[in-house]
């Protein structure tokens, strides 16, 4: 068996059912994930009848991470927006107007921005 089947065999998030009583529904769930580092590295990912046991943190290194860095853009110290354009010859006057609304959105923007400094 491979070892993303074992941690996925290991860690269930699932419904079980419902009693139904007279005055309420209750619905039962099973839940048993895994979802820290150290709770992941406690999976048993392979046993042996004497007792002997391998566990997920013994053969792997695991880390809570994102998985990419959050993506900056800065002109002149200041966080800034980046605007890539695509247009044909006939969408010049339609360009302009973008132009000049994306200009008035980012130099409202810009204000909000000072103004909650001060």
């Amino acid at each position: 068996m491979q070892v993303a089947e074992r941690i996925t065999g290991q860690s269930k998030d699932m419904p079980l059912g419902t009693i139904e009583t007279r005055e309420l529904d209750i619905l039962l769930r099973f839940v048993d994930q895994r979802r820290t580092p150290e709770t992941l590295a406690k999976l048993i990912i392979l046993a042996n009848p004497q007792g002997g046991e391998i566990r997920l943190g013994d053969i792997a290194q695991i880390a809570d991470v994102f998985e990419t860095d959050e993506e900056k853009i800065v002109v002149k110290g200041r966080r800034s927006a980046l605007l890539q354009i695509e247009k044909t010859k006939k969408q010049d006057i339609d360009m302009l107007a973008a132009q000049i609304i994306l200009q008035d959105w980012l130099d409202n923007i810009s204000h909000q921005q000072e103004n909650c400094r001060d």
